[in-house]
């Protein structure tokens, strides 16, 4: 999937409150697009999120690092 379809579909379940869907997408994401997201998109994403609680939040702005750190280590 790429980036702006990501985004979209993100966008599409934040706006239906569709959790399930929202984390769904978040996980399914491939590292080495994670690492390729703009301050611009990762912004968008965090815009997203914060529809839902911020403990949830917390976490998927740790997955997402934790997850393109992973990725660029392992491209060096």
């Amino acid at each position: 999937m790429d980036k702006e379809a990501f985004l979209n579909k993100l966008e599409s379940s934040a706006a239906n409150k569709d959790k399930r869907l929202f984390s769904k997408t978040i996980i399914d994401l491939p590292a080495d697009v994670i690492v390729g997201f703009t301050k611009e998109e990762f912004l968008r994403i965090i815009c997203f999120s914060k529809l839902f609680s911020s403990q949830k939040m917390d976490r998927l702005c740790n997955f997402l690092e934790i997850k393109g750190s992973f990725s660029l280590k392992k491209t060096r």
